[in-house]
């Protein structure tokens, strides 16, 4: 989205609501920054979405981006769909001593399998349901959320972000920095003990 099609989109906003942000130049950067993959036609309907729902104030750039990618992207299941679908397709599994096969696994929606690998196929098909059920269902709420968090993240952040973790990924540990500030400041001591003595007559 372009500061020119923000600017038609934030005049939407002020017809529909009292206290819509001002088009100063700095605002019209960071809302186009922002929105920047969000074509103009869904960022419209995002903000008739928010109007038709009762929403008492203008809405952020993060709330129009958020109502946008609800438009847009195929509908998540809900914990309970998608423990479903787990147990129907891990009930007809077969398992051997090295692996498992299950018809339609690779089917499954991502975030399905992700939670079914973080649970253990092995130990989900052999768990008591009523256990079963709950575990799963808020593990599954835990990567919807994570996964709505990262989508919720125009595309060159997450390349930004991508880019942090892998050139920051081997920081010092701080209690391991700790230990060797501690040992690096006894050598020093020492060594100072040892140059005075050295030095005694």
């Amino acid at each position: 989205m372009t500061k020119q099609e923000v600017r038609d989109l934030l005049t939407l906003i002020a017809q529909a609501w009292n206290n819509a942000p001002e088009m100063s130049t700095g605002t019209l950067a960071i809302w186009a920054k922002v929105l920047e993959e969000i074509p103009l036609e869904v960022a419209k309907i995002a903000v008739q979405k928010l109007l038709f729902t009762g929403k008492p104030f203008s809405p952020s750039y993060a709330e129009i981006r958020g109502a946008a990618l609800e438009i847009v992207q195929e509908r998540n299941l809900t914990p309970a769909e998608a423990y479903g679908k787990a147990s129907r397709c891990i009930g007809d599994a077969v398992f051997f001593d090295d692996h498992w096969e299950a018809e339609g696994y690779e089917d499954l929606h991502p975030l399905v399998r992700r939670t079914l690998e973080h649970f253990g196929v092995r130990e989900f098909a052999m768990a008591d349901p009523a256990h079963a059920r709950p575990q799963f269902m808020r593990m599954y709420e835990q990567e919807l959320r994570r996964a709505q968090e990262e989508a919720a993240l125009p595309p060159g952040f997450r390349k930004e972000i991508e880019a942090l973790r892998t050139n920051y990924r081997t920081l010092p540990d701080p209690d391991n920095a700790k230990k060797a500030r501690e040992m690096i400041e006894g050598l020093a001591e020492k060594k100072g003990m040892f140059d005075e003595s050295s030095t005694r007559p």
